[in-house]
């Protein structure tokens, strides 16, 4: 498991702390875990959030990890289950985690997931119903 960080100057030192405790729990462990800050000149700051499992299973969102993010913000995960954007996805990982620059999206896959969210967006509006309405 690798772990990427964001290393923008507002949370640059939580994330380092964050960084040492995962590695120092990886080491007493024995874990295969890796984490560290993302260093690029390709892109300012890390704020998708994203797994990928298998190279098969992909879940990407803004959906910050912890308690208030889920409970109180307006927040969206996409999984999806597609080896090519997996793949996809692996491959902008891969060039973060080594701070080249990114892959570009093919067409393909951006057209699916434009299409996924759209559909999911129609649908969900269809759903939700807010209070007072």
């Amino acid at each position: 498991m690798r772990i990427l960080l964001d290393s923008s100057w507002y949370v640059e030192e939580e994330n380092r702390e964050l960084v040492r405790w995962i590695e120092d729990q990886a080491e007493n462990g024995n874990l295969p875990i890796e984490a560290r800050l993302a260093e690029s000149d390709a892109f300012a700051k890390v704020h998708a959030k994203g797994v990928v499992v298998d190279d098969r299973t992909a879940m990407v969102g803004s959906i910050n990890w912890n308690e208030n993010s889920v409970e109180n913000n307006r927040e969206v995960a996409l999984i999806v289950e597609s080896r090519g954007i997996s793949r996809h996805f692996t491959a902008v990982f891969d060039a973060d985690w080594e701070g080249e620059t990114k892959p570009s999206i093919p067409v393909g896959i951006g057209l699916g997931v434009a299409f996924a969210v759209g559909s999911a967006v129609l649908i969900g509006s269809r759903l939700l119903r807010f209070e007072g309405q």
